[in-house]
């Protein structure tokens, strides 16, 4: 008698093991790699077609189609033909100083993890001092059986002259670490004299199911001579991925 009953229990303790085993989160997916700086065309390769994309932007022939986030792959805060070069130096397998450059601490690149919510950087620009803020709404208790929203904001402001500009990109997106959906993103932005805006637009675009940008332009224009320009297009990128990350990219032409 006694040993049925022992059985009995073994059995009924090896029922709630699997009941409970089946209950369990499923771990969650793991990262994959980040878009590579110079993928224009958003084809998760960095090759000439990429360099001719930038070269026919720059000659006035491009359009807005495409990961334009990543175009800037010298990391210098401009779009011109310098980044065509580099590329091409890329794609040829020489070696290229400052490419890729996500990890120079001088890049236009500002990041928010998961579980950050803001950060901060300076940058020195032909233009003067740029400073560059990334935010982000805190995320919780992530299960990979949820979904789950997050609004980043980033803004660059002239930190040189007393905030004479300003231009902020925000966006809100929606993952559950297996892919993720995008809002419209919007722009707001402000300034002084001599400074003006104009040709403000914003929208989204896609590298992967995984990985989308919202994108923001505007051009800044001064109604007195300043060094190095009259008017320049300022271009803000947010990163965002199905893990809840939040990348900031920008740069000017």
């Amino acid at each position: 008698m006694r040993n049925i009953i022992l059985a009995s229990l073994i059995g009924l303790i090896g029922l709630f093991m699997i009941a409970e085993s089946s209950e369990a989160a499923p771990p969650l997916p793991t990262q994959t790699a980040a878009p590579t700086l110079g993928d224009v065309n958003c084809d998760q390769t960095v090759n000439v077609v990429d360099a001719l994309s930038i070269l026919r932007h720059v000659a006035g022939l491009g359009n807005s189609d495409g990961c334009w986030a990543l175009a800037d792959a010298n990391c210098d805060h401009q779009l011109d033909t310098r980044d065509a070069l580099a590329i091409l130096r890329f794609a040829a397998g020489n070696s290229v100083s400052n490419f890729p450059c996500e990890s120079d601490s001088s890049s236009s690149i500002v990041e928010l993890k998961e579980g950050e919510v803001f950060t901060e950087k300076s940058m020195k620009t032909p233009q003067g001092l740029v400073r560059v803020t990334l935010s982000a709404s805190s995320i919780s208790g992530a299960t990979v059986s949820s979904t789950y929203a997050r609004t980043c904001t980033m803004r660059i402001w002239d930190a040189a002259g007393g905030s004479l500009y300003s231009l902020r990109l925000q966006s809100t997106f929606w993952y559950n670490y297996q892919t993720l959906w995008q809002g419209t993103p919007y722009l707001t932005w402000s300034s002084l004299w001599p400074y003006r805006w104009s040709n403000q637009s914003a929208w989204n675009s896609s590298w992967s199911y995984r990985v989308k940008f919202a994108d923001g332009q505007a051009v800044l224009n001064s109604d007195i001579p300043v060094p190095g320009f009259w008017s320049q297009t300022k271009h803000l990128y947010i990163q965002e991925d199905a893990w809840g990350n939040c990348t900031g990219r920008w740069y000017a032409g």
